[in-house]
């Protein structure tokens, strides 16, 4: 399945997983903007975005910066998108 992220999608995936341990071949394409990705990569990927919301939301709920706070929620509104994508991939396969 192949799916297709915004460039600031695609930046913000690129940060998350260089900064994680991630399977080479799924930073790959990321970094190439050209996600085929089979059922499990998918699974990965559903799984890592989640975990990071999860993160960011902790972050801005225990922020005091308000530039910060909309920084953060500006990613987590880049990665509900990114999420709904998968999801309907997902739906899909």
């Amino acid at each position: 399945m192949q799916l297709h992220f915004l460039p600031a999608e695609f930046d913000l995936l690129a940060d998350i997983l260089l900064n994680q341990s991630s399977p080479d071949r799924l930073i790959n394409q990321v970094l190439e903007r050209h996600l085929h990705l089979d059922c499990d990569e998918i699974d990965q990927l559903r799984e890592i975005l989640a975990n990071h919301l999860r993160k960011l939301m902790e972050q801005a709920g225990h922020c005091e910066d308000p530039l910060m706070v909309k920084k953060l929620q500006g990613q987590q509104k880049l990665l509900g998108s990114m999420m709904d994508k998968v999801s309907e991939a997902a739906a899909v396969l």
